[in-house]
């Protein structure tokens, strides 16, 4: 008869991400996750196996997370231009705090990336082209109310917004001040009005 897990494996994964998220894969050891995550090493690779797979379904976790968080902050929202600024000045926010700027996992892990890491392009452009097209259905609604210019297609605008999006996660690490980041994220922004 197998022993029950003595540890939640939700928990136990949202803990690996948020250490790979703050120092990334490569700085990140496998007894540092055993230790950050309070699970033994034998149970943890039988979990989750290496390094690579745990960090696979901790990619994944993230990305399921934010796309549902996107969908629902978007259903919220009226106005296209006004909803994408308060989703990305509220991102920026999070990076302008005391404890300085955690960034982006999806970012972060992208600026990060070595040639030949196939697995984990994959994941982040799975995720880029699945947010994209959470973006593009929202700037759509715009564009049918003539609010949204339609020189370029939805998805166009979506792939321009995501790219605006992460320089700015970028260039918050750079250039941590507020009046910089909102004057760069409103004239990017500017460019999708009717």
């Amino acid at each position: 008869m197998a022993r029950p897990r003595a540890f939640d494996e939700t928990v136990a994964l949202e803990k690996a991400m948020e250490l790979f998220w703050l120092q990334g894969y490569h700085a990140t050891s496998y007894g540092q996750l055993v230790e950050h995550m309070g699970v033994n090493r034998a149970s943890l690779y039988s979990t989750f196996g290496d390094k690579q797979a745990l960090f696979d379904k901790a990619v994944k976790q993230y990305t399921s997370q934010n796309l549902a968080q996107l969908k629902a902050f978007f259903e919220t929202q009226d106005s296209v231009i006004k909803g994408l600024k308060k989703m990305i000045v509220q991102s920026l926010e999070d990076d302008l705090t005391p404890d300085g700027p955690k960034g982006c996992f999806v970012v972060n892990t992208a600026t990060e990336l070595q040639k030949g890491d196939e697995a984990t392009l994959k994941h982040l452009l799975n995720h880029k082209e699945l947010a994209e097209a959470v973006m593009a259905d929202f700037i759509r609604s715009g564009q049918e109310r003539g609010k949204i210019t339609q020189k370029q297609s939805a998805q166009q605008l979506a792939e321009y917004v995501f790219a605006l999006y992460g320089g700015l996660k970028v260039m918050v690490k750079l250039k941590p001040e507020r009046a910089y980041l909102t004057s760069v994220l409103e004239t990017g922004l500017a460019t999708l009005e009717a």
